[in-house]
């Protein structure tokens, strides 16, 4: 008893007839039109459609840059403002214990208002 059936149930390209070229531009040119030659929309069409994609990916491509940008100066301005409150704590801490308790319940009565 065999463990692999050799036979398919569809055909291959082995196994397929194979068409020449020339049988398939005989028979096309027979119904008036090449096969190979798609109508003149879809090339319209696919040109909109690259236009269309080259002027969304030239935009993206700036708007990458402006958000790469903004997101280096946007580090910046943070490390400087965590920079400057770390010297504001080791110049004053007692000043900053204070006004951290006071943030503390300024936004605890505030999350008391909204119940």
């Amino acid at each position: 008893m065999e463990l692999h059936d050799t036979t398919l149930p569809f055909p291959t390209a082995e196994s397929a007839p194979v068409a020449s070229a020339t049988d398939e531009a005989s028979a096309a040119s027979s119904k008036g039109a090449s096969p190979d030659t798609p109508p003149a929309w879809v090339g319209r069409a696919a040109q909109l459609a690259h236009e269309a994609i080259d002027s969304l990916a030239a935009k993206a491509g700036a708007a990458a840059g402006t958000v790469q940008g903004s997101k280096a100066s946007l580090g910046e301005t943070t490390n400087e403002w965590v920079d400057a409150a770390r010297g504001a704590i080791r110049e004053k801490p007692f000043a900053a214990i204070g006004l951290a308790a006071l943030a503390g319940v300024l936004f605890a009565a505030a999350r008391q208002g909204r119940r």
